[in-house]
């Protein structure tokens, strides 16, 4: 994609991974050669900082940082988990 390149919607990729390949783990091999590309050329440190775009103040400091000791399946089941939590709460909705 170039930079002036229209973003692809998300809802049909997630759409596919939760149903059409949910017995499959090519989305897990995918994700786990990109990152262990991404570790290889130095794009990533372990050191993760993640935010969910809610503009809040916050205290941050650089010495609060926390070394992330997750493989990349490790971290995708943490993902998909969290995904599960928040689709039954929507749910109930």
């Amino acid at each position: 994609m170039d930079l002036t390149d229209r973003v692809p919607d998300h809802s049909p990729f997630s759409q596919n991974r939760r149903r059409r390949f949910k017995d499959s783990t090519v989305f897990q091999e995918i994700f786990e050669h990109i990152v262990s590309l991404c570790i290889e050329k130095g794009l990533v440190t372990g050191e993760t900082v993640v935010t969910d775009s809610t503009h809040i103040k916050a205290s941050a400091s650089k010495d609060k940082m926390k070394k992330v000791e997750k493989t990349p399946s490790q971290y995708l089941y943490t993902l998909e988990e969290e995904a599960k939590k928040l689709e039954k709460e929507l749910q109930k909705k």
